[in-house]
């Protein structure tokens, strides 16, 4: 599993927003999965991080395809709550 900020914007009133993707398998042909669109909706976010804990488990087994890959985005804009 390769943990990675794909995007980030800096702010001086809150935390720094950020959306992370995890990337399993190889490089090519890879399939992207987005879990939720908002960072309200938690079943998607659930379901999103269940994912990738089977992916990971997956991945430890050597069962996916060597050239192929999977990134999870579980939340593509996260609900950040908490002040600097």
């Amino acid at each position: 599993m390769r943990e990675e900020v794909i995007f980030r914007m800096e702010s001086v009133y809150r935390e720094d927003f950020e959306v992370k993707s995890y990337h399993f398998g190889g490089p090519e042909k890879t399939m992207c999965i987005i879990g939720n669109m908002r960072g309200n909706e938690i079943q998607q976010l659930y379901i999103a991080g269940q994912m990738v804990r089977t992916l990971k488990r997956f991945e430890e087994e050597g069962r996916f395809i060597r050239r192929h890959g999977v990134t999870v985005i579980p939340c593509a804009n996260p609900l950040r709550l908490t002040a600097k």
